[in-house]
C-alpha cells in the first residue's frame, strides 16, 4: 500500500506548476534534515530531473554531504514519495 506521501507527490507532480511545488517541497525537506545552523551554510539547493543539486561556499559541509549523500537520499525519497535520483553537492555559489 502506497503511503499519502508517495500519492500526493505523483498527484502534485502531474498537475500543472505541480513540479515546482515538488521542486519547493524538496528543497524545504532537505534544510529540514540539515538543521537550522547547516541549512543557513546552503547556498543553492535546487531540483532539476530528478538531481537535487545543493551548493555551499563551506568545503567541510559540501564534503560531509556528498559523504552522507546515500542515506540523505534514502531519507529524502521516503519523505517524499520517491523520484530523486541523485544528490549533486559542490563547493562555490550558483546551480551546478
Amino acid at each position: 500500500m502506497d503511503r499519502l506521501g508517495q500519492i500526493l507527490g505523483r498527484v502534485v507532480g502531474s498537475q500543472p506548476g505541480g513540479e515546482k511545488l515538488r521542486s519547493a517541497q524538496i528543497r524545504q525537506a532537505f534544510l529540514t534534515i540539515l538543521g537550522e545552523s547547516l541549512a543557513r551554510e546552503i547556498d543553492t539547493c535546487e531540483m532539476r530531473a530528478g538531481v537535487l543539486h545543493v551548493s555551499t561556499s563551506n568545503p567541510s559541509l559540501a564534503h560531509q554531504l556528498s559523504s552522507d549523500k546515500d542515506h540523505l537520499l534514502q531519507v529524502l525519497n521516503h519523505g517524499s514519495g520517491g523520484g530523486i535520483k541523485q544528490l549533486r553537492v559542490r563547493t562555490g555559489r550558483g546551480p551546478g
